[in-house]
């Protein structure tokens, strides 16, 4: 009896021994390292103290935007679609000559080149800081690390007004003086300041810029600067998980386990009496592992045990995947239909208007910065009015300057600067095809029953008349 125990030990030791050598490792969820270097407490902790955690919530949106396409493209949604188009209005009774002094200066500013940088900035960091350089042919932005300036205020024109922490230029003062090449990343006046700040290191720390610029997305608090879709984070992070669990699920869709079963002796007054022994079992799993591909396994029981799928649901899991990057969208207040998502045409149309309102108050914060410069060159004469428009609509906008224009409203400008062009642009193309080509008289509009006059009523009158007998008589 006790050998017959001790066999049975030894058969089943075997067994748990063949069981334990399966390779079914895959049937484990694997979870794969995201790219991200943040994690939910982290993220939370940085929004509770956002004073404090600016740059950190900064580096975070950099992160997010290269680890998720999905976010990217709602961060560049609204900038890629702005058009900083605009017409100049007089203030005072306007004349050819100032009107092109003022058309020409402010094609100088290139502003849809370089505001739109700045835009860009407002939607993934909040604040847009930057330093105007300009001389008489050029202007361009030199954009500002925005961990060293800060908002402290408005002035007359509405602009924000810029402060910045010359600490920066400690150990970095080539920057200011030139390196060995004479190069200067920094105007006269970061030099001047900063000097300053070396004799008094507190009372000058922060000192106003006079060519600062800054423009900012949330303009309800200005002391310190969230991006605005950070708090997508958890979304991003919970789209991930999905793709994982999907992308495990899918793999262990493909799984099957195989059983052989092993007989009994019949009859038999022993438990566990197989009429194989354990070797032999051992021999033909190992020959039958041989055959199978990779995705199935073999177990061997005394149980009857049948062909188990290790398969569930693909629509259920695909449509929690959908469904978690749905509610990413519309946690980000766009409708989801503009990246892909459902199809409404009345829903797109209603969503582009509203989502067109983000732009505009930037659009006025720009407005204020350009309108600053030309008073402070030409004193009350024009001043610029940015379209309430972006490509998206681009169409929608031109159409109804061209309606309004048609009945003689004085539109003609806003209508073509709807199509890009800026007011210096429209002087030059005029005086080009009415004073140098004349296209006036060389292009004349192609005639048609559409444009050919017509007598009042009946066929068109002639002199001569047919005949019934097909004779033609004067009439």
């Amino acid at each position: 009896m006790e050998e017959n125990n001790n066999s049975r030990i030894a058969t089943f030791e075997q067994f748990k021994k063949a069981i334990q050598n399966m390779s079914l490792d895959n049937l484990v969820l694997k979870q794969t390292p995201k790219m991200t270097k943040y994690n939910t407490s982290q993220v939370k902790q940085y929004l509770e103290n956002p004073v404090s955690n600016q740059e950190n919530l900064r580096k975070v949106i950099d992160n997010l935007c290269e680890v998720y396409p999905q976010l990217k493209s709602i961060v560049e949604y609204l900038p890629n679609n702005a058009c900083l188009n605009y017409v100049l209005l007089p203030i005072k009774k306007p004349s050819e000559n100032s009107y092109k002094k003022v058309a020409e200066y402010v094609k100088k500013l290139n502003i849809n080149n370089e505001y739109i940088q700045g835009i860009h900035h407002n939607f993934k960091y909040d604040t847009f800081f930057a330093y105007e350089i300009e001389d008489d042919t050029h202007y361009f932005l030199k954009v500002l690390p925005q961990q060293y300036c800060r908002i402290c205020g408005r002035d007359m024109f509405g602009c924000f007004v810029v402060e910045f922490n010359f600490s920066y230029f400690n150990g970095k003062e080539k920057l200011i003086y030139g390196d060995d090449f004479g190069r200067i990343a920094y105007p006269d006046e970061f030099k001047k300041k900063y000097a300053k700040y070396q004799k008094d290191k507190t009372k000058y720390l922060w000192q106003p810029l006079e060519y600062g610029i800054a423009t900012k997305y949330d303009t309800t608090q200005i002391d310190y600067s969230i991006p605005p879709f950070v708090g997508l984070f958890n979304n991003l992070v919970e789209i991930e998980d999905m793709r994982q669990l999907a992308k495990a699920k899918a793999e262990n869709d493909v799984w099957k386990i195989l059983s052989m079963e092993i007989p009994l002796r019949d009859n038999s007054d022993k438990n566990n009496d197989f009429k194989v022994d354990m070797d032999v079992i051992e021999y033909f799993m190992q020959l039958a592992k041989d055959q199978v591909p990779d995705g199935i396994g073999i177990i061997p029981s005394p149980l009857p045990v049948q062909s188990i799928k290790l398969s569930e649901n693909t629509a259920n899991q695909r449509n929690e995947l959908e469904n978690s990057i749905k509610l990413l969208f519309q946690n980000s207040g766009f409708a989801d239909c503009l990246f892909g998502g459902a199809k409404g045409v009345t829903e797109l149309k209603y969503s582009v208007k509203v989502d067109e309102q983000r732009l505009f108050g930037l659009y006025r914060q720009y407005e204020n910065i350009i309108n600053k410069k030309i008073y402070m060159k030409f004193k009350d004469s024009y001043r610029v009015k940015i379209l309430d428009m972006s490509n998206i609509r681009k169409e929608e906008i031109t159409d109804e300057l061209l309606k309004v224009a048609q009945v003689s409203a004085p539109c003609k400008n806003a209508m073509m600067a709807s199509l890009g062009f800026e007011p210096a642009d429209i002087l030059g193309m005029t005086s080009l095809e009415n004073d140098v080509l004349k296209l006036y008289e060389a292009w004349k509009p192609l005639q048609s029953s559409y444009t050919q006059s017509t007598n009042e009523g009946g066929r068109p009158s002639n002199d001569n008349q047919v005949k019934e007998d097909g004779k033609v008589e004067d009439v």
